[in-house]
This record gives C-alpha cells, structure tokens and sequence, in this order.
C-alpha cells in the first residue's frame, strides 16, 4: 500500500485543501484517483450522508 495512506475505514478527519475545506468527516475507503495527476485519495461521508473523493493530501486526522 502507498505509504501516503495514513488512515484507514472510520477515521475521523477534517479536510484541509479543496471546496470542503473546514468539514469534519469519515473516512470510508481508499482510492486511486487516476487523471492528469494520478494520486493516492480516499472515499469521505461528510456530515448528512453526503459523499465526496479527496486527494490524499487534503485530509489531516482530528483528535478524539
């Protein structure tokens, strides 16, 4: 596994880069975001049952 995968399925994070900058969410899966820039990323449910896919770099673990 990429050693950029920091967190696993239930991990509690806040995102720190892109349009939902400031949201608080949960980790659910980790992906591979192919594209002009192919990057580790993960799976969030946002508050609401909302879903989004994010780079990983755009997350940081909140405390408990």
């Amino acid at each position: 596994m990429d050693t950029r995968y920091k967190y696993s399925r239930g991990t509690r994070v806040r995102l720190v880069d892109g349009p939902h900058r400031g949201r608080l969410a949960t980790v659910d899966n980790c992906v591979f975001l192919q594209g002009e820039e192919d990057v580790p990323g993960y799976h969030l449910e946002l508050a609401g049952e909302e879903w989004v896919t994010v780079r990983w770099d755009w997350v940081e673990r909140i405390s408990a």
